[in-house]
């Protein structure tokens, strides 16, 4: 019982529990109350709406992480050694990850960038490194030599800019090391746990309800050509991604 209690484990919950009311988070809750011997942390991710807990928060849950998308934290950002962070680190580790949603990198490169791009977005700040000229130098570049991707619109383009920043906002956050990670939908807040998985040798369990993923295909029908077919391959590359190093 001993090495139970040791355990660090950390509980991925975006846009549920315990802000929200649903199945996903009363799944959450009775997991959590019924595992009492049990330790947990919980990354939280909100739209910072309504943040007050609609849930009694069980006594063995010690931390709650929250994440709000659209929020902006800045690090140290010396101009010169920024610079040399974008060219050489970010917008590299990026590129990776963009290919890897495409069809053009493997799983594993793309799981290492995403670890670097976590050291960066702790040190950095995920909004100063988007918002870069930089930044969206790179990706003009790269979308106008994809083909179909070319013919995004500038609006569609900064939409796609800023719906990454948001899909990658919890690997800001500084977790430290965790035993155990479990998340409960198949969203890119996931890329916590390979990071964990890869970093620290976290085991990581996912546990996909089928509603994340059939949801965010449906958001899809109103986008644009171009954008619809980004953020299509990039759902299902980000799963499969999941299911791959989540074992």
């Amino acid at each position: 019982m001993r090495g139970i209690n040791l355990l660090k484990i950390l509980l991925i919950l975006p846009g549920t529990y315990p802000y929200r009311v649903g199945g996903v988070s009363t799944w959450a809750h009775n997991l959590i109350s019924n595992l009492s011997d049990l330790k947990f942390d919980i990354l939280a991710v909100a739209d910072g709406i309504d943040l007050t807990p609609k849930f009694t928060i069980p006594p063995n849950v010690e931390r709650i992480y929250l994440v709000k998308v659209g929020s902006s934290n800045s690090r140290d950002n010396r101009s010169h050694e920024l610079m040399g962070d974008l060219r050489k680190e970010f917008i590299p580790s990026l590129r990776l990850l963009l290919d890897y949603l495409l069809g053009r990198s493997s799983c594993e490169l793309a799981a290492k960038a995403v670890c670097r791009l976590q050291r960066l977005f702790v040190r950095r700040g995920e909004e100063t490194l988007f918002r870069s000229g930089e930044t969206w130098s790179f990706f003009k570049r790269y979308f106008s030599g994809m083909g179909w991707l070319g013919n995004m619109t500038i609006r569609e383009l900064n939409h796609t800019i800023c719906l990454l920043r948001d899909l990658l906002k919890p690997l800001e956050m500084d977790l430290g090391r965790y035993n155990i990670v479990h998340s409960a939908l198949a969203g890119f807040s996931g890329l916590i746990g390979i990071v964990q998985k890869l970093e620290h040798g976290a085991s990581y369990i996912l546990t996909e309800h089928a509603i994340y993923y059939k949801e965010r295909i449906y958001d899809l029908v109103e986008c644009g050509g171009p954008y619809r077919r980004f953020l299509g391959h990039g759902l299902q590359k980000g799963l499969r991604a999941k299911l791959s190093l989540g074992r």
